[in-house]
């Protein structure tokens, strides 16, 4: 599970990025945040990943304070962002064995079982990353999150830069790891997608939660609507 509670955060130069935000994702859900560039969205990632500390509340990782036990929350999670970066002149299957170790894996890792969950081919584990699609580096990505054990995933722009083909099927790729009971917190600007997934939508403007719709509500609403009412205020 991921949640904040009265998250905020004003930098030294007075910018006030994020104001009292409060949310929860539980296992088994996906939690879409969208809103224009500025709106917080970056902000709160970054304090999930502990890059920046809160002016004021938590985040929390599984009950875990990310402030309190950074070590153990980064295990527990695995965060994928727009441009992944992993090691190009390494294989897969050498790239999902580098970052387990890293994240404190030590167990035998079942690398074909590893890699078809991520909705790739076992044939891909010994191709160099380099030769990789954006849309394959991010299901490697995945695929390392479920090696590491990681149950609370945060992807920003998941879809971006990808066809329709394969963004429909990154789409289904993390429906399915919802349906096995993980947390995942989306940052998006691709408001069409986010409807098609989320179990919850958080709509921000100026580092503050403006709306909040759950999956019943967002089919009876016009999120695009809301989203450009809320962005033009």
């Amino acid at each position: 599970m991921l949640k904040t509670v009265g998250l905020s955060k004003t930098y030294d130069n007075g910018v006030h990025a994020l104001a009292g935000l409060s949310l929860q994702v539980h296992d088994g859900r996906m939690y879409c945040l969208v809103g224009p560039n500025g709106a917080g969205k970056s902000t709160t990632i970054n304090l999930f990943l502990n890059y920046i500390l809160p002016t004021a509340g938590a985040a929390f990782v599984d009950d875990i304070s990310v402030v309190d036990e950074p070590l153990v929350t980064r295990g527990r999670l695995a965060y994928v962002p727009e441009q992944v970066s992993l090691y190009g002149a390494l294989s897969a299957r050498q790239n999902i064995a580098f970052f387990a170790r890293l994240a404190g894996h030590t167990k035998e890792i079942d690398y074909e079982r590893i890699i078809a969950t991520a909705g790739l081919d076992p044939g891909v584990l010994r191709r160099r990353v380099q030769t990789f699609s954006k849309g394959m580096r991010q299901r490697l990505a995945l695929a390392i999150a479920v090696a590491k054990g990681a149950r609370n995933l945060i992807l920003d722009e998941p879809t971006s830069g990808l066809d329709p083909k394969a963004a429909g099927e990154f789409v289904d790729l993390l429906s399915r790891l919802r349906g096995e009971g993980y947390a995942i917190l989306i940052s998006s600007h691709d408001l069409f997608r986010v409807r098609e997934m989320a179990d919850a939508v958080g709509v921000m403007r100026d580092g503050t939660l403006r709306a909040e719709l759950t999956a019943r509500e967002l089919a009876t609403t016009d999120l695009t609507g809301l989203y450009m009412d809320i962005v033009g205020q």
